[in-house]
């Protein structure tokens, strides 16, 4: 191989890997975005933001890992219509409990 073409070669890759870390970058951005969404959402809905105060969200590619715990399947399932209503979430990885006042629960063991 020439030293011209392994030049080219070289920049070639130097670019792509570039490009690669470019686009973590920019997903992590766009991670951290739909966190802060998802934590915005929660606060703004006054009617159930108090039954969501024991719940965490964490994004990474698209997939929100949601963990903690809520009363009734009605307010997970409302959590879950927050989160899959914003632009960039492809999946939901179901880590909440369902917790009643009742001691009913859906807790699965650790």
């Amino acid at each position: 191989m020439s030293k011209i073409a392994e030049r080219t070669d070289n920049q070639e890759r130097a670019s792509s890997t570039l490009a690669m870390d470019e686009w973590k970058v920019r997903l992590r951005e766009s991670d951290h975005a739909i966190e802060e969404a998802i934590n915005r959402r929660i606060e703004e809905n006054g009617a159930y933001a108090f039954y969501f105060s024991e719940v965490e969200c964490a994004c990474s590619d698209g997939v929100v890992k949601v963990c903690g715990r809520v009363p009734t399947d009605r307010l997970k399932h409302a959590l879950w219509s927050l989160i899959l209503d914003l632009d960039g979430v492809n999946e939901i990885d179901d880590q909440l409990d369902v917790v009643s006042s009742t001691g009913l629960s859906s807790i699965r063991p650790r």
